[in-house]
């Protein structure tokens, strides 16, 4: 895959947090949050990070738009590696990458109106060259996401949740990113109004060239809209492919029992896989396979030997398994 046309590249990416001690002379506890972890968007696609809570997501779109630095690995968009820019570059990056949060009443000012919310970032990077055209602007972005540009002078506690959501996803357009990261984005909203919002960045992403990367629990709406997906267990990425790769002939015991899970799925019937054990803490990750304590089908190799993301023959399947490949 060429490069020049990747929007994203996460390059071995390991991020951990120090723990508080509960006593001065317990030992320090650092919980490894993401590890080691690769990962492509190509211009104008959208790539769905998948797993359990705590399984790593998360920080991972914090480490992609800028909110948290890596302690180890490359972030690069559009090619550019931020960490190795000067602080210009940085501000370039944080232009070309935007987030979409989960809930939309806490991430929006309750003391600003809609208009001054949207007139933020286009004067921050010093955009449409004036106020008049910043105005201008804004009334545009609002009816891009379908809210009529009078509802400016409102302030945010004034929409309902499906519309305070499409005013965050104007602010995010409002730089012209090349990606946006939705965490959670439609996590707090009816069904009827997820439909809506999905339908909606769909729409966008064809209009404005824009890649998605899209965080979620909600693996139906991730077959909808995703092109490719990233199954997450511990910080690790253990499977990844192409979304009918991974939904209709998932590889890895994990994404088995992830998508068998959800009864919701499109993906005929499937037999529930039973796992066993408790999620290992994050702060004691088993010496082998993370999964190796609930997978049915582990074997000796899987407790003392860590699997390898590793490619299935010439596709872009990866599959982190011993059984597999």
């Amino acid at each position: 895959m060429s490069e020049e046309v990747l929007s994203l590249a996460v390059e071995g990416v390991s991020k951990s947090f120090a723990l508080p001690r509960k006593h001065p002379f317990a030992p320090k506890l650092r919980v490894s949050a993401v590890a080691d972890v690769n990962l492509n968007v190509r211009a104008g696609e959208t790539v769905a990070i998948v797993g359990e809570s705590g399984c790593g997501k998360s920080t991972l779109g914090r480490l992609v738009t800028g909110l948290s630095e890596p302690d180890t690995g490359h972030v690069k968009i559009g090619g550019v590696d931020r960490a190795l820019t000067a602080s210009s570059g940085k501000r370039d990056h944080l232009r070309e990458v935007q987030l979409v949060f989960q809930d939309p009443l806490a991430s929006l000012s309750p003391r600003r109106t809609v208009a001054q919310t949207l007139m933020e970032p286009l004067r921050n990077f010093d955009l449409c060259g004036s106020d008049v055209g910043r105005r201008r602007r804004v009334s545009e972005l609002l009816e891009k996401v379908r809210i009529p540009a009078s509802a400016g002078s409102r302030f945010p506690h004034e929409f309902s949740g499906g519309q305070r959501q499409r005013i965050a996803i104007a602010r995010a357009l409002a730089t012209s990113p090349s990606l946006i990261v939705c965490d959670e984005a439609v996590a707090a909203l009816d069904v009827s109004v997820k439909a809506q919002i999905i339908n909606l960045l769909m729409d966008l992403q064809e209009a404005e060239s824009i890649s998605l990367l899209f965080i979620s629990h909600d693996l139906p709406i991730v077959q909808h809209l995703a092109d490719s997906v990233s199954v997450m267990y511990l910080g690790r990425i253990v499977e990844s492919g192409s979304r009918d790769d991974v939904f209709l002939d998932p590889k890895h015991p994990y994404t088995q029992a992830l998508l068998a899970a959800s009864p919701m799925l499109q993906v005929g019937r499937r037999a529930r896989a039973t796992l066993t054990g408790e999620i290992p803490s994050p702060t004691d990750v088993p010496r082998g396979c993370a999964f190796s304590g609930r997978c049915p089908a582990a074997v000796s190799r899987c407790f003392v030997e860590r699997p390898q993301l590793s490619r299935l023959g010439e596709t872009h399947r990866e599959v982190a398994c011993h059984l597999v490949g």
